[in-house]
């Protein structure tokens, strides 16, 4: 039977690590938002990350940007190219994050990121491949992973990472030489959504992962799981 696993965590915490881990240990097909937005908008525009996310965050009213996502999709021209465009034109608002655009070019870009991500899980499941999903953390987003027209008889797996605050701050000051300051902002300075789902189907698992030894009983919770 084909799974689908979606594994969040707040930076730092080991999405990274553990997507990797059950790709090469499992077989898994590994497909990661921050990659992929990566190789689209900053290795090609030379804007930060961050930046392109807090221009995308949208502020239309009515529909939330999840419920207008799903009823645009498969409707709208929007591309990656057509998204470039959007953010050039912003350059150097997004930049000074004077932001100076409209919902519709928010709603834009955040559409083709999504829809292009979600594409690539939907078309690796319709081919039987068994898929993590290392994504962002919040609970529209985890909600909305397992949505859309999904094969019927696929497992589903929900893997949530603890880690204390100060071991993400070291881990991406090491990793991504974060300074104490940005890892305070990014991490320790924001209210995390760690409400338990209810998802029907949804396997759960909840995973803290501060230690070495916490690792090691990672690997054998994981391999439990996926290991055939």
């Amino acid at each position: 039977m084909t799974r689908l696993v979606v594994v969040e965590g707040k930076p730092g915490s080991g999405k990274t690590h553990t997507s990797k881990y059950i790709e090469s240990e499992f077989g898994f097909e590994r497909q990661c938002f921050d990659e992929l937005v990566t190789e689209q908008f900053r290795n090609t525009l030379g804007m930060p990350i961050g930046k392109i996310y807090r221009f995308g965050s949208y502020t239309g009213t009515g529909e939330s940007f999840w419920e207008a996502f799903w009823h645009q999709r498969g409707k709208l021209p929007y591309t990656w190219d057509s998204a470039r465009e959007v953010l050039l034109a912003h350059r150097d608002d997004i930049m000074s994050e004077a932001y100076g655009h409209t919902p519709e070019e928010q709603f834009h870009v955040s559409y083709v990121m999504w829809n292009e991500y979600l594409a690539a899980r939907d078309s690796s499941l319709a081919q039987g491949k068994d898929v993590i999903l290392d994504t962002l953390f919040g609970g529209d987003v985890r909600r909305n992973m397992f949505n859309g027209n999904l094969p019927p008889d696929i497992q589903k797996y929900l893997i949530r990472l603890y880690a204390l605050n100060k071991t993400c701050i070291d881990r991406k000051a090491k990793a991504d030489n974060w300074t104490l300051e940005k890892g305070q902002e990014r991490i320790s300075g924001r209210k995390w959504d760690y409400s338990v789902p209810d998802f029907p189907g949804v396997t759960f698992l909840e995973l803290v992962n501060n230690t070495d030894k916490d690792w090691q009983n990672i690997r054998k919770r994981l391999k439990k799981e996926f290991g055939w």
